[in-house]
């Protein structure tokens, strides 16, 4: 029995295509329209791809850029642990030091935020480390410490807390820089493929245009001839 059909271009990602019934114009258009509209296809994925990870990239350099700035919140020894005295507890406007109020919502909120947006889970913390997701001033109580039920806590191996030393705050730093580096990387390969599905997705339609262009042609031709 004759096959009635013409397989793709690309014969693993394109259905084949029935051409039963159809002039051998008409089926190589339909090849052709196939093909443009397969690589089309590929096309938007491979954009939506390359979008993705630029999102993922900025998130990341988020969590970077809040790691590095609770640094300053640490000695210079690899061990050594998240300085106190460097905080305001009382929030009495203490010289040289940060409002505890201030450190909460800017550093300490906003880097277990930032870890939570990029969807990182383990950063190699301590399983007990806890910290802050969210903060409300009414959180606080009277000694300083956090009234639990009114804040929205982070806990985990990917939770900021202030248990955690020196040694893992750096170790965190350079993962997320290794994550942040890997997908550069693959973001170059995306972006040549992206360029490279681009000039076919051109060609194709291009093709396709001229192929109509010269069966119109020929039609005329005849058209004219029967005159």
């Amino acid at each position: 029995m004759a096959d009635n059909t013409i397989g793709s271009v690309n014969v693993t990602a394109m259905n084949a295509i029935n051409v039963a019934g159809m002039d051998i114009e008409t089926a190589l258009l339909a090849v052709q329209s196939k093909r443009a509209e397969l690589l089309e296809t590929q096309l938007r994925d491979q954009i939506a791809a390359v979008q993705a990870k630029n999102e993922q990239i900025g998130k990341l350099n988020n969590v970077l850029s809040s790691l590095n700035a609770m640094m300053q919140f640490y000695g210079t020894d690899a061990n050594a642990g998240f300085d106190k005295s460097k905080i305001d507890w009382n929030n009495g406007g203490a010289k040289d030091k940060t409002n505890a109020d201030t450190f909460r919502s800017t550093y300490e909120a906003v880097l277990n935020q930032a870890i939570k947006d990029a969807g990182i889970t383990d950063l190699g913390w301590p399983a007990d480390s806890k910290g802050l997701l969210t903060w409300d001033k009414s959180a606080q109580k009277s000694d300083g410490s956090i009234d639990e039920s009114k804040v929205k806590v982070a806990t985990g191996t990917a939770a900021w807390g202030t248990t955690l030393k020196r040694n893992d705050v750096e170790a965190a730093i350079t993962k997320v820089k290794g994550q942040i580096d890997s997908l550069g990387n693959s973001q170059q390969m995306d972006t040549l493929r992206l360029q490279s599905l681009s000039a076919k997705r051109n060609e194709a339609f291009e093709q396709m245009t001229n192929w109509i262009k010269k069966m119109q042609d020929v039609r005329n031709s005849i058209i004219g001839n029967w005159r």
